[in-house]
């Protein structure tokens, strides 16, 4: 069973009357796999290899859509629990990108998405 700290839409530790809320199964694979892809390459400075390199595929020079599409793939591929990832659709809207990404784990099927500004 997958266990981690729940965190709201604000990306802060989700707090209900005093207590820090804790998700499992599916919802928990899914907030690790949404973490993993906010994570930006050499944001953790204990393990600086990881995380996905946004400067380098979207921000210097014309965006390499499919390369980071890769990149994504890789990095929710290896969260543990999941089992694929079924699809990845990217959009890009008024210089932002959005995208989502369907994940198949061992708990079910869940989605993400997010928006990467500034593209």
């Amino acid at each position: 069973m997958t266990k981690t700290i729940a965190i709201d839409s604000d990306n802060d530790i989700a707090i209900i009357r005093g207590n820090i809320l804790l998700v499992k199964d599916l919802q928990a694979v899914m907030m690790l796999c949404k973490h993993a892809a906010q994570t930006m390459l050499g944001e953790m400075f204990l393990a600086i290899d990881e995380g996905l390199p946004n400067f380098e595929l979207l921000w210097n020079g014309a965006p390499r859509l499919m390369l980071w599409q890769n990149e994504l793939r890789e990095s929710l591929s290896s969260i543990q629990d999941v089992i694929g990832v079924n699809d990845i659709t990217i959009e890009i809207i008024e210089k932002t990108l959005h995208y989502t990404a369907e994940i198949k784990t061992i708990y079910g099927t869940g989605e993400i998405g997010n928006m990467i500004y500034g593209i």
